[in-house]
């Protein structure tokens, strides 16, 4: 599927999650293992480069829940960033984050070709609550401190 260069509409972002969702259980299987290949040889080639500083500390296996397990949720637009280095997220339809996200919840993606630019007008919220968002002093300590005490509570 080609990289979007425009703000897609909401029925355009819709049908693009359609068909990656269409994919056959074959293409699927490829992918998987071509995908466990090579990350099985970065982990080779990154244990035989740092063989001299990796220490087995062998500590005792715990299994993480599924609030803790990381979700890719698909490719985001970086709004902006506020004051306390959080971003301001959106779709790619416009329609922006309820809250803010931390730059270690993010991978980052580099556009090769032509930027998604976009205006205020674009997005589902108006340029003083935009405003007001990246003049917040949140930062990403912030969040991760707040989720751990979501999942505490839970």
């Amino acid at each position: 599927m080609p990289v979007p260069i425009k703000l897609l509409t909401t029925s355009e972002l819709l049908a693009r999650q359609a068909i990656a969702l269409q994919k056959r259980p074959e293409q699927l299987a490829m992918l998987r293992s071509t995908v466990f290949e090579r990350r099985v040889a970065v982990a080779h080639r990154f244990k035989e480069e740092h063989k001299h500083v990796i220490k087995d500390f062998d500590f005792e296996q715990k299994s993480l829940n599924h609030k803790t397990r990381p979700h890719y949720i698909g490719p985001l637009v970086v709004i902006a960033r506020n004051r306390g280095s959080a971003y301001i997220l959106a779709e790619l339809d416009g329609t922006v984050f309820d809250r803010l996200v931390a730059a270690f919840r993010l991978i980052p993606y580099l556009a090769r070709t032509n930027p998604i630019h976009f205006q205020v007008g674009d997005l589902d919220l108006n340029a003083e609550h935009l405003q007001r968002l990246e003049d917040t002093q949140v930062t990403a300590e912030d969040l991760a401190e707040l989720e751990g005490l979501a999942n505490d509570d839970n």
